[in-house]
């Protein structure tokens, strides 16, 4: 799924495209969250939009470009403006189970539609797109600052986050380095999660 397996100008838009739109719907869901419950901060900071611009991380697109999964800009939070603690959670759950929600959308719709004959071209951008919301949402259920999956941990073990944060990158480098069976460390660890999140969202 990485950029530079792409073996097309079609693919390498499409690609590219599909991972505006699943870091955009990702963040904005963050955000979204946040300020149902009571925290207007990521709308004081212009991220309660699903503008691609107010969500890309140089990080997060370098190891999309790389690897073929990465994350977005974190969406800042006040945890103080929540009136209980558990909305926390509820933000930091929300980016990932909205990726998986939208692939579900599109392989239901590949499902649908599939049978009429329309362009391979359309199904392909369906399924890219699918397979790139799958990716994030894998990729970011991994408990490693400043992925989704340490802020998740964080809520049953306060602190967590805040003690891996200096070190989430170097972490997450470590692990694309060191190999494994799937390529790397971190593709061995992500294979499963990924597969499970194409399985729930009926990608087979």
């Amino acid at each position: 799924m990485s950029f530079l397996q792409s073996t097309s100008i079609f693919e390498t838009i499409i690609f590219l495209l599909s991972i505006l739109v699943a870091i955009s719907i990702h963040e904005y869901a963050h955000a979204a969250t946040a300020v149902y419950f009571g925290d207007d901060t990521p709308r004081l900071m212009g991220r309660d939009t699903v503008n691609p611009l107010a969500h890309i991380d140089p990080w997060g697109a370098v190891f999309f470009l790389i690897a073929g999964f990465g994350w977005g800009k974190p969406v800042i939070i006040n945890p103080m403006r929540f009136s209980k603690r558990i909305h926390e959670l509820y933000s930091s759950l929300a980016g990932p189970l909205s990726n998986l929600l939208f692939a579900l959308v599109l392989n239901l719709i590949i499902m649908a539609v599939s049978k009429y004959g329309l362009p391979d071209s359309l199904i392909q951008t369906f399924s890219q797109l699918s397979m790139v919301n799958i990716s994030l949402a894998a990729f970011n259920i991994i408990p490693i600052p400043p992925l989704d999956g340490s802020s998740i941990l964080d809520y049953f073990y306060p602190g967590y986050k805040t003690f891996g944060a200096q070190y989430g990158i170097f972490i997450l480098i470590l692990f694309l380095i060191i190999p494994g069976p799937g390529g790397s460390l971190l593709t061995s660890i992500l294979t499963p999660i990924f597969n499970l999140f194409r399985f729930i969202t009926l990608g087979g």
